[in-house]
């Protein structure tokens, strides 16, 4: 749209470019005189032209913080689909020992269950570290996901 300011928006656009001057509001980049004004013109606006001097001089966005890719969830899904079919079958064959016994055993698999859990929480907590440090990496090299503030919506 950057490059036909004398097309006409839409109420989208015109909620874009309010969203951007509130988060704008809200980190203290402009004064509420400052908001009001420039949410009041860009709710009458009609053309890009004029909406792109109400955002061109605000950065821009933080990326999104992004979760984890399809093969990191893939993985995490193996990783417990596995750990509680072994939690039901340990469990299953407790309650069979337990049943055909004639005293109760102690919750047996309750160390297996527990190294193997513990093994699992730690791979976990090393795949969502790793997507933070991907998405701290695409910060700081200046990747911006979204796209730019001081562009006019589009």
């Amino acid at each position: 749209m950057a490059d036909q300011p004398s097309l006409r928006i839409s109420d989208a656009d015109r909620e874009r470019a309010t969203a951007v001057l509130r988060d704008a509001y809200a980190e203290g980049r402009l004064s509420a005189q400052e908001f009001h004004e420039r949410t009041d013109r860009a709710l009458v606006a009609r053309t890009a032209a004029d909406l792109a001097p109400l955002t061109a001089d605000l950065p821009a966005p933080a990326p999104a913080p992004m979760g984890p890719d399809p093969a990191r969830r893939r993985e995490l899904r193996k990783i417990w689909t596995a750990w509680a079919s072994m939690a039901i079958l340990l469990t299953a064959v407790w309650v069979l020992t337990a049943v055909t016994s004639d005293d109760v055993p102690g919750f047996w698999p309750v160390w297996p269950l527990g190294i193997t859990g513990a093994l699992a929480v730690v791979r976990t907590l090393n795949l969502r570290h790793e997507d933070g440090d991907a998405a701290a990496r695409e910060t700081a090299s200046g990747q911006d996901l979204r796209g730019r503030r001081d562009q006019p919506p589009t």
